[in-house]
């Protein structure tokens, strides 16, 4: 039977803290459609890194494409490697899917180690693209795709965007599911999208390229429906919504409240901003924390009204405060992510954001804090421009997007070498502000060593103290020691 390879890339630090992986939901996705006509096989580095005795296995004389998966950042090198050791093997098309490929077609097509890319969603397209490559047809009909042709690049037209109440539910058949219920609270956690896209126009997000500003929702029934076969089939616990912005159709939420409360699942939400929570009442609150609501992530991203209003965020720090502040008789964990490193951005900016972080914990006991992640300048995206003007080292290969972010933040792309070390030691200095790391099961020396060194990382955040910051390479040999272990073990 015809097959496609699909491959997931290790990710970063949470592979690192959490007891499971996630489910790879791009791929599963992506695959929705062709894993209806044809045989899938995944292979996920997160769980088997042993990567040359894999894949010899999985592809043979059967397999029409391999599909990978990536975002911007050291995923990318993961990935590179994988498409490296295919390209011995085996001479299949590789293709290339996710927001960093989607965005950066072109740039990701300069690559020998990709043949094509797919734009946008993928689930269409994918099954298109497979059967064209099946039959040899030509590629130029196919809508969303990227390729190289004749020496050059050739991207054909976007696809439009699918209805997602036509789509089938995942093929959670073709991976073993219970390797991939990370635990939060002790709980089974599921991973889930209930809807895609965000309205808002924020200048740094790659969202109003990805999406175009788009909106679109699973009707609240079929939600239901998805999650009560997940509990029943896989003993979920939890829900974790992935979802860009979740709460702007009301009515919908509360259909969907209503549905997990029956369900006695517990919850989370990735996507919530603060013209949300502004909409909110004490009753819509109440009836959050009764449906099972036990975490919201919230995008703050900085405390400078000055780089707010350069970001396109509209609320005011005052309003910022007053909504966290707000939420404290309500027991939900308030979990605050935050970028610095923008275009423009001067050390007054960035002691605001850690005097509001600071404030912010204080005024709330429940809120946690995302690690202060470093700006990335995303082509397509209004902040772009500006970033490339004030210096920064725009990536110019695959390879080179690839060492953007993550634990070896002293290759940041900018220019400033000083600024760039400085934002390394706050992405360090950050993870230990919380107590996050508990709330994912992570191993008690884990939670050991966060709490000992939480009063001096506050401490050090207060006063803008960075000099001599051993720390930092102690736990990077601890992580290193521990993600061996943990593969001995397995």
């Amino acid at each position: 039977m015809k097959n496609l390879v699909l491959l997931q890339p290790k990710i970063g630090d949470m592979d690192f803290l959490r007891t499971h992986p996630a489910l790879p939901l791009g791929l599963l996705h992506a695959s929705s459609l062709v894993a209806q006509k044809y045989e899938i096989r995944f292979l996920d580095q997160r769980l088997n890194q042993k990567l040359e005795n894999s894949l010899p296995n999985l592809i043979d004389q059967d397999t029409v494409l391999v599909g990978v998966t990536s975002f911007t950042g050291p995923m990318i090198l993961e990935a590179l490697k994988m498409c490296a050791t295919i390209r011995k093997i085996h001479n299949v098309p590789i293709v290339w899917g996710g927001v960093h490929p989607s965005i950066l077609s072109e740039d990701t097509l300069r690559d020998n180690r990709v043949d094509i890319v797919i734009r946008g969603e993928g689930e269409v397209t994918l099954l298109e693209l497979t059967e064209a490559l099946l039959r040899g047809n030509p590629l130029e009909n196919i809508k969303g795709i990227s390729y190289r042709q004749n020496g050059g690049i050739k991207s054909n037209p976007e696809r439009e965007f699918s209805d997602l109440d036509l789509l089938p539910d995942l093929p959670y058949h073709l991976i073993n599911v219970k390797q991939y219920l990370p635990l939060y609270r002790g709980q089974r956690s599921f991973y889930f999208q209930a809807s895609r896209g965000c309205p808002s126009a924020c200048t740094f997000c790659y969202n109003a390229n990805f999406n175009r500003r788009r909106w679109r929702k699973i009707a609240a029934g079929q939600v239901i429906a998805r999650l009560q076969a997940a509990k029943q089939h896989y003993g979920v616990e939890n829900i974790y919504f992935v979802d860009d912005n979740f709460f702007l159709d009301f009515d919908w939420c509360r259909e969907i409240m209503a549905g997990l409360k029956n369900l006695r699942l517990s919850w989370q939400i990735q996507g919530v901003d603060v013209t949300s929570l502004k909409r909110m009442d004490d009753d819509f609150l109440a009836s959050l924390v009764e449906s099972g609501c036990l975490r919201i992530t919230l995008g703050v991203e900085s405390g400078s009204p000055r780089v707010r209003k350069l970001m396109g965020k509209g609320e005011t720090v005052e309003e910022v405060g007053e909504q966290i502040s707000r939420l404290k008789p309500f027991p939900l964990s308030v979990y605050c992510s935050f970028i610095v490193g923008f275009p423009g951005e001067e050390e007054e900016d960035l002691r605001l954001t850690l005097q509001l972080i600071l404030g912010l914990k204080r005024s709330n006991p429940r809120v946690q804090i995302s690690p202060l992640y470093s700006y990335t300048p995303y082509p397509g995206t209004l902040m772009f421009d500006t970033a490339a003007r004030e210096g920064y080292d725009i990536p110019d290969s695959l390879e080179g997007w690839g060492r953007t972010g993550g634990w070896d933040q002293e290759k940041k792309n900018r220019s400033g070498r000083e600024k760039s070390s400085r934002l390394a030691k706050l992405y360090f200095l950050s993870n230990f502000l919380d107590r996050k790391a508990r709330e994912y099961n992570a191993p008690r020396w884990v939670n050991f060593i966060v709490s000992i060194y939480r009063p001096v990382a506050e401490f050090r955040i207060k006063h803008f103290f960075f000099f001599l910051l051993f720390e930092r390479n102690l736990a990077q040999l601890l992580r290193f020691f521990w993600v061996r272990v943990r593969r001995y073990r397995r």
